[in-house]
């Protein structure tokens, strides 16, 4: 695993002391714009830096306008981030669900890991020492991949038959409580001064970590009153109207609902 994350002039330094996948050759590379060189371990420097894009309001509206990490490619199709929770968020990750232009915006562990950090779910300091794990770990990685994929279907049954005051299939529920089994042999208290505290273990050595975090938040949250204030917007993505007159009628009033509304102008304007 990861043993050693320091600071140094500006940048940091991150050694990963778990066996490469690619054996234990001398060579140097590149990384994702990473300086690498390898000698059985990964010593890596690079400056600790994410680029993110600016609010453009400065209002209410801000929430709908999160900071992204760029990326390179000018015409990437960025996940959605539209959801309000972290569990509709990540159902809204498989975008115009039963539909021809359906999308699975999680393909990759990177792709998870930055939808992760994007939505607050875990620092950006776990986010640095996930990426490299997964870089190390490439197969358990495209594991952890196929395990959120399953997480995702199953509580987007659940919320749906919640949503419907439908029956939950047993084979949803059951494997619901083997993820959240999982995640709970990870959990962890102590006594700190303000009393006894819940927490994990060794939570940035295991690529599984964003997945405990989404299992434990999402359940917590189903059994809550605040799940029949869940709504399905015209776009398909889930959101949270927690509005005093339950009238929120878009997951995303500056995308998804402009769009609504210059449509419905354009139809006046047609039918005159």
């Amino acid at each position: 695993m990861l043993k050693a994350l320091s600071i140094r002039n500006g940048q940091k330094k991150v050694v990963c002391s778990r066996p490469l996948a690619f054996g234990n050759t001398q060579k140097c590379g590149m990384l994702n714009g990473f300086s690498l060189r390898f000698f059985g371990v990964i010593s890596i420097q690079f400056p600790f830096q994410f680029k993110k894009t600016n609010m453009i309001t400065n209002n209410h509206l801000n929430r709908f306008i999160p900071p992204r990490i760029l990326r390179h490619d000018p015409n990437f199709d960025y996940c959605p981030l539209d959801g309000d929770i972290p569990l509709l968020q990540f159902i809204n990750t498989f975008s115009k669900r039963g539909t021809l232009q359906a999308k699975n915006y999680l393909t990759t562990y990177d792709d998870l890991l930055t939808w992760s950090y994007e939505v607050r779910l875990i620092e950006e300091d776990t986010y640095n020492i996930l990426e490299l794990e997964s870089r190390c770990y490439v197969k358990e990685a495209a594991s952890m991949v196929n395990r959120a994929i399953l997480l995702r279907s199953n509580l987007f049954l659940l919320v749906d038959c919640l949503m419907h005051d439908e029956p939950v299939g047993d084979g949803v529920i059951e494997e619901l409580n083997e993820a959240n089994d999982d995640a709970n042999k990870h959990v962890s208290y102590a006594i700190t001064p303000y009393g006894l505290m819940e927490g994990w273990r060794n939570p940035q050595e295991e690529l599984a970590f964003p997945l405990w975090l989404l299992t434990k938040s999402a359940l917590k949250f189903l059994t809550s009153p605040m799940v029949k204030y869940i709504k399905k917007c015209h776009c398909g993505h889930l959101y949270l109207d927690t509005t005093n007159g339950r009238n929120r009628r878009y997951c995303n009033p500056i995308t998804c609902g402009k769009v609504r509304r210059s449509k419905k102008f354009l139809e006046k304007l047609v039918l005159g």
